[in-house]
């Protein structure tokens, strides 16, 4: 009886892990048959951490297909809390037998991994990890000190989505607001009880309209030292984000985001704003909809988007770096074709035929967004900016008063980190 059981769960394993590889060789851009450059004849073992739990079938998934592919290799996954994320890291690679080597990771945690020593230089395969195929935003959160370190596997932006059925794409605000004022109510549009609206609080939804117009660390967001701000363009952009409390009659907090993307995904509202965490759910709503860079305010008033990647980071001190690579790379690149199906959320790669076809021009977007700051002295510089913006729509401060706060905290943190690091 025993060993029927056995044979029944191994047969059991071999089915599963056939009709994976069987799904994933059906999605184009996928490559199943990924295998390390060493040639293995002993049993590897690549433990891989994470803490995001909508990860895991993906991961799952994945692990099996690269088993299959690779059967010296096992893939072992391990959750773990965010609490001490990276000291437990850590620790599981100087101080046990049970290395980490593998990792995932938020581009904004990148300066800290390097400088406790956690990530290796992703070398390998440079016709893979380039601005060609995964963009100059990803490549750039995924580097540091001028080295890419990580493998980007996804990421999050905001961007407007805009029902096509009864709406265009625009390039202004100012083109909303007048096909707003103009919008005609008819049998057919009946259910839009909402031409525009959004959730004003969330700095993370709107930090675009005030992105033009500062650079939080420079170019690759990193050094504290390069932060700066256009006054006076800063101003008029947060004057004129004021102005949308009136124009679009939007209330703070009243509704909420989940309620403007209740009323998207229903159609009864046209344009809003969103994560790009949440296509996935307005993909499977049948909205008619597209994906659009949140637009400037006026051909003069720009606006830009904030973003954050997703990535794997392999260490230094794997027994087995090559393998660890290899499968880093096919989590990343070969196997991301998946992603979205198993994990609703986009992945980093470019030039995948198997994704919605709303996606379409979500990588130029995101390719064109500000990288979160990555520097570790960042402190409270996120929630400084939304505390300004909060002040003026609910007009407890003047621009100038709440921006003079904001621009005070900026100085004296910069001027401390900058002090610290010398």
């Amino acid at each position: 009886m025993f060993i029927r059981k056995k044979i029944i769960k191994k047969l059991t394993a071999f089915c599963l892990a056939a009709s994976m590889l069987m799904a994933f060789t059906a999605c184009e851009g996928t490559d199943s048959g990924v295998k390390p450059e060493e040639e293995l004849e002993e049993d590897v073992t690549i433990n891989l951490w994470y803490a995001d739990p909508k990860f895991t079938s993906y991961f799952e998934e994945c692990a099996a297909v690269y088993h299959e592919a690779n059967e010296h290799v096992t893939i072992e996954l391990k959750r773990i809390d965010d609490d001490n994320y990276f000291n437990d890291i850590y620790n599981a690679c100087v101080r046990t037998d049970n290395v980490t080597d593998i990792f995932m990771m938020s581009s904004d945690d990148v300066q800290k991994a390097y400088l406790m020593g956690l990530m290796k230089a992703n070398t390998s395969y440079p016709d893979v990890y380039n601005e060609q195929v995964y963009g100059k935003t990803a490549v750039t959160s995924a580097s540091y000190g001028g080295k890419l370190l990580g493998y980007p596997l996804t990421f999050e932006t905001s961007v407007m989505v805009y029902n096509k059925k009864f709406a265009g794409a625009m390039k202004t605000f100012e083109e909303i607001t007048a096909f707003s004022d103009n919008f005609q109510h008819t049998e057919e549009n009946e259910t839009v009880t909402q031409v525009v609206g959004w959730d004003v609080s969330d700095i993370a939804l709107n930090y675009a309209f005030l992105g033009a117009y500062m650079n939080v660390g420079g170019d690759a967001a990193d050094d504290v030292a390069k932060t700066y701000l256009q006054d006076d363009k800063l101003k008029e952009a947060i004057n004129a984000f004021a102005g949308f409390k009136n124009s679009y009659g939007i209330v703070r907090d009243n509704p909420q985001y989940s309620t403007y993307l209740t009323k998207f995904m229903e159609g009864s509202l046209l344009y809003t704003i969103v994560r790009t965490d949440d296509l996935a759910a307005i993909n499977a709503s049948g909205v008619e909809y597209e994906i659009m860079a949140i637009p400037d305010y006026s051909a003069n008033l720009k606006t830009k988007a904030m973003s954050e990647t997703y990535m794997l980071a392999v260490t230094p001190y794997s027994s087995h770096p090559k393998v660890a690579e290899s499968v880093a790379k096919a989590f990343t690149y070969d196997y991301a074709g998946n992603l979205n199906e198993k994990a609703s959320v986009p992945a980093a790669r470019t030039g995948l035929d198997n994704q919605p076809q709303e996606y379409g021009n979500l990588h130029s977007v995101y390719s064109d967004t500000a990288i979160k700051a990555r520097y570790m002295e960042i402190s409270d510089y996120y929630m400084n900016m939304e505390i300004m913006l909060h002040q003026v729509w609910d007009e407890s401060a003047s621009v100038d008063d709440a921006y003079g706060k904001f621009k005070d905290y900026v100085v004296t943190t910069m001027s401390a980190a900058t002090k610290t690091s010398k």
